[in-house]
């Protein structure tokens, strides 16, 4: 009789345990990272060398949708993008382009969970692959220089662009409230402007991203 008293006890606290673990994996969180962002734009077109690389940081925000498997994912961020072109295609009349660019972007997304699903993923499964997809708007803000024989269009100021993301991460959990998140995706606008440059490819500049960061469950 004893013992079975004991059997009931020691199962209570272990659904008790368990449940605890499923309320933390359940748990809204917040994300921050840093970042590095590569533009192929105009390079491609075989006329103009190019050197666009920005760095920057977020902030993000996720919920649990469905069970373990699916998350929402919010994010904002904000690179700074150093442009660098030499026009070639004359090597006695060489064109050069040079400026910095700001970008600030908003997105709303998914994140879906390639693991086995289960309910106790902060006990399980502590590595958690995933595949994440975004969309949303940026606003950038270019400040070109170029010298007088350069002569493919530009595009100065301040311009909004919407964007969609494709791309695969891993999270890391270290204990019941921090987990490290690592992230690659690509971005596109669909368009031809983020580079600096209109329309000198038909091929839409394309954004290559790489994010590492830390995540904190909230409680």
């Amino acid at each position: 009789m004893l013992f079975l008293k004991r059997s009931h006890t020691f199962i209570l606290f272990l659904i008790i345990v368990l449940s605890s673990f499923h309320i933390e994996a359940q748990r809204n969180n917040l994300n921050f990272f840093a970042g590095i962002m590569v533009v192929q734009g105009e390079a491609s077109g075989g006329a103009l060398l190019s050197d666009d690389m920005a760095i920057g940081a977020g902030l993000g925000f996720n919920a649990p949708l469905y069970k373990n498997k699916i998350e929402f994912v919010s994010k904002l961020e904000y690179y700074c993008l150093r442009l660098d072109y030499i026009e070639q295609s004359n090597p006695q009349n060489i064109g050069i382009m040079e400026g910095t660019c700001t970008q600030t972007s908003v997105g709303i997304g998914l994140n879906i969970f390639l693991n086995k699903s289960t309910d106790l993923v902060s006990l399980y499964q502590p590595f958690r692959r995933y595949i994440s997809v975004l969309a949303g708007l940026l606003v950038q803000n270019n400040s070109l220089n170029f010298s007088d024989n350069f002569n493919f269009p530009n595009l100065q100021g301040t311009f909004i662009l919407p964007f969609g993301e494709l791309g695969a991460g891993l999270k890391v959990r270290v204990n019941p409230t921090w987990s490290v998140n690592f992230n690659a995706a690509i971005r596109t606008t669909l368009s031809d402007e983020v580079d600096g440059l209109i329309g000198a490819t038909d091929s839409p500049d394309i954004m290559g991203l790489i994010r590492f960061g830390i995540s904190y469950n909230l409680k």
